[in-house]
């Protein structure tokens, strides 16, 4: 069916759809509806707001490559979000995995549960062209079958495939030229807008009219803008298309073809197209460089940044000049390598330095895109004011060059650092909005490290607030750190990140189940593996749960191990809390002189980094402050911090 768009709003499209819906489902034939879209930013946010009032409606948006696991997983959190509980649940579908289970049983007692279901039931599912995974395919068939006709599951994407559009029980529906545009567009985006819709209405008449050798241009001329302004999916038909008609494509075609697979996660195809351009692309040229480029950002999402660092480090070590911009983009996946994994030492030398050669050369632009690299330096050893001070500075960067900080590991510690100075909303909203122009630019490889930033600060929210704000940033950290684990396991397949995060879907149970012991085991034992600041983080949550439950002992068990991790990764700015809470310990079990001395060393950290954050929480500072007074601790602190509380609104 289709939906024209001439002398008809938006408002009557969404009557005209959801009638339509309603009549497949009305007609007892038909409990999966399949709707084609255009691809025009904006569709995923209008149509559940359009039949919201129509359907129970629940929303599943799948932004990447889904396996079947995770799309089951998907589906059962987005109930537990709603309120609705089956028997088959999260903790099921896991334990089924670990005992090998093989996957077709797994997803048919998946699907039984769902069919126990007495209310009518809208399921959402957009961005269907992004699965790849055929088990996917064969369980939609399948759910096609088993799911009651009195419920609805509306998938929605660009590309149908043509298995879905011939199921049984299916109606499918194509919407054309649906007139909507996104929220988030930035000016810049607009600007360009016409000549980009310009490219792509190219590459779609030439797709129409079959000239694979126009398409075939269009693509190498301008995969690259295409998929910085986060349309990459408007590729997928041309690259399908071009795989048919050339199977063994070389130079600059494979370059394009390899950076596409790479940015959609299909990483075995995107392997062999960015081997062989870089096999065939003659060494030095700008080809030759963007797929050299593509293949470390590949090996670091599927293998290690060690692994990436042994093909970048000799390109570097060739280089003649490490001032020039084309420098910067190879220098760029080293600094992020080191940063991921850990290497703060490496990462914080290399770039000092490599800021001090920019300065020597006059290149100001340059050094100040390796200032904001900085940010991240900054936070980790608790230099909170200049982490702050550097990202500020980086505001004066061009539009274009802000939105590629934005797109870096800039932003999760940027919102960090406002956060710990005590600019709780500013740190928030900035992370909110980095995660919002992500998900819209298709920039979704560095959703994970804003998810756990995310879940973490509101983490320390839960802690602050009372009564149902605490509740609602709760849920707003434990759903934070699902998506964490969820575009992880999507986007960077490596061993060393799925070893760090398949202990979260455990984390988030125990800081779900308000820390009723679920999972203490299992997480104690990743903290033999998994790098700060996920370590730190967790057991700073162990350390305020036992305080919560007066466990003074527990308390004092969990705070001297996270200071002892801290101050060994010399991480400032993420362990002041554990000396608070043990000094607080202390003071309960009359270790007065423990107790003094962790008094003085959370004043002393907090004043080195300029932490305030947790002057804010009021069950804590209140007795600290009273046991510094009486003990004469710090008092120039005391009267500091008192003051500060006397003057905040956050």
């Amino acid at each position: 069916m289709k939906f024209p768009n001439s002398g008809m709003n938006s408002a009557s499209q969404t009557q005209t759809i959801k009638k339509r819906i309603k009549e497949a489902l009305h007609s007892g034939s038909s409990s999966v509806v399949v709707v084609e879209t255009p691809d025009q930013q904006g569709w995923a946010d209008w149509q559940p707001r359009a039949l919201n009032d129509t359907f129970a409606f629940l929303s599943i948006e799948l932004h990447a490559h889904g396996t079947l696991m995770s799309f089951m997983e998907e589906i059962l959190w987005s109930l537990r979000k709603e309120g609705v509980y089956t028997d088959f649940t999260i903790t099921d579908l896991w334990r089924m995995e670990k005992e090998n289970i093989p996957l077709p049983e797994i997803a048919t007692a998946f699907i039984l549960s769902l069919s126990d279901f007495d209310q009518p039931l809208l399921l959402s599912l957009h961005h269907l062209e992004r699965i790849t995974d055929r088990s996917v395919e064969d369980f939609l068939s399948l759910l096609a079958q088993r799911f009651p006709a009195s419920h609805c599951l509306v998938l929605s994407g660009l590309c149908i495939p043509r298995t879905m559009q011939e199921m049984q029980g299916v109606a499918y529906l194509t919407v054309e030229d649906l007139p909507l545009q996104s929220s988030l567009a930035s000016t810049a985006n607009e600007e360009a807008g016409s000549s980009l819709e310009s490219v792509l209405r190219t590459g779609n008449k030439a797709l129409d009219e079959n000239d694979v050798q126009m398409l075939k241009s269009t693509l190498i001329d301008h995969h690259l803008s295409v998929m910085q302004a986060g349309r990459v999916w408007a590729m997928h038909a041309w690259v399908n298309r071009l795989e048919e008609e050339f199977s063994n494509p070389e130079h600059d075609f494979a370059a394009a073809m390899g950076a596409y697979y790479a940015a959609t996660a299909q990483y075995d195809k995107a392997k062999i197209h960015l081997d062989r351009a870089v096999a065939t692309c003659p060494p030095g040229t700008p080809v030759h460089m963007q797929a050299t480029v593509f293949q470390a950002r590949l090996i670091r999402q599927t293998i290690s940044c060690d692994a990436s660092n042994e093909l970048v480090n000799p390109l570097i070590f060739e280089m003649e000049d490490l001032s020039t911009e084309s420098a910067y983009f190879w220098l760029y996946e080293k600094i992020q390598n080191l940063i991921m994994n850990n290497r703060w030492a490496k990462a914080d030398e290399l770039v000092r330095n490599l800021i001090t050669i920019c300065e020597i050369a006059g290149n100001a632009r340059l050094k100040k895109w390796y200032e904001c690299l900085m940010v991240p330096i900054h936070y980790h050893y608790g230099n909170i004011k200049e982490a702050i001070a550097y990202y500020e500075a980086s505001l004066s960067l061009s539009q274009k060059e802000r939105a590629f900080i934005r797109a870096s590991t800039v932003i999760p510690y940027a919102a960090r650092a406002y956060f710990t100075a005590g600019e709780v909303r500013k740190g928030l909203t900035l992370l909110e909005e980095s995660v919002r122009e992500l998900k819209d630019n298709g920039r979704l490889h560095k959703l994970q490290s804003h998810y756990f930033a995310l879940g973490e600060l509101y983490f320390w929210e839960s802690v602050r607030l009372d009564g149902p704000q605490a509740e609602e940033a709760k849920q707003k950290s434990a759903e934070a750190l699902r998506l964490h684990g969820v575009y992880g396991r999507l986007i960077c397949p490596s061993e060393e990140n799925l070893a760090l995060i398949r202990e979260h879907g455990t984390l988030f149970s125990f800081l779900n189940e308000n820390g009723m012991g679920y999972g203490r085991e299992e997480l104690m034992a990743s903290l033999t593996y998994a790098p700060p600041p996920f370590n730190l983080f967790l057991l700073n949550a162990f350390t305020w749960d036992a305080w919560k439950k007066e466990n003074y002992q527990l308390t004092l068990y969990y705070g001297m191990y996270a200071i002892e991790v801290g101050e060994t990764s010399k991480q400032k700015a993420e362990f002041a809390l554990a000396y608070a809470l043990s000094a607080l310990a202390a003071i309960q079990v009359n270790h007065t002189a423990q107790a003094k001395f962790l008094t003085h060393r959370f004043f002393t950290v907090c004043e080195e980094t300029g932490n305030n954050y947790f002057f804010l929480l009021s069950g804590l500072i209140d007795p600290l402050l009273a046991f510094a007074k009486k003990e004469a601790i710090d008092l120039a602190m005391v009267s500091y911090i008192e003051a500060y509380l006397e003057k905040t609104t956050d």
